[in-house]
């Protein structure tokens, strides 16, 4: 399964990346939303979005989770955050948010959930 790990801070996403790629998943890495999004274009194999909230750029991760669960409704979306808690209507449909710090299995766990669904 391919999965896109999407994070700005770059020792937090190489630690995820790692957790991802030692769970047996294919990771593809972006550090914004425009980079993020131009992969989900290149690559239509992704399963899974899993994204902070905060980051610089054109747009947030909620927006970006909200963009790629209108255009690529196949691909699931989990969100991780450590300061915001979208409720009702600002999550986009089917999309589950865990809290930072998680550990490890929590993600891999939610990512093999949201592929099977």
């Amino acid at each position: 399964m391919r999965v896109l790990f999407v994070e700005d801070d770059a020792l937090v996403r190489t630690f995820g990346t790692e957790i991802l790629e030692d769970a047996g998943f294919q990771v593809i890495e972006a550090a914004n939303a425009d980079e993020a999004l131009a992969l989900l274009h290149q690559h239509r194999d992704i399963q899974v979005l899993v994204t902070d909230i905060n980051m610089p750029g054109s747009m947030d991760r909620l927006q970006l989770a909200r963009h790629t669960s209108e255009r690529w409704p196949s691909v699931g979306v989990l969100i991780v955050s450590g300061k915001v808690r979208p409720v009702g209507n600002e999550m986009p449909p089917g999309a589950v948010i865990i809290a930072k710090p998680y550990r490890p299995a929590t993600v891999v766990s939610e990512i093999r959930r949201l592929q099977a669904s």
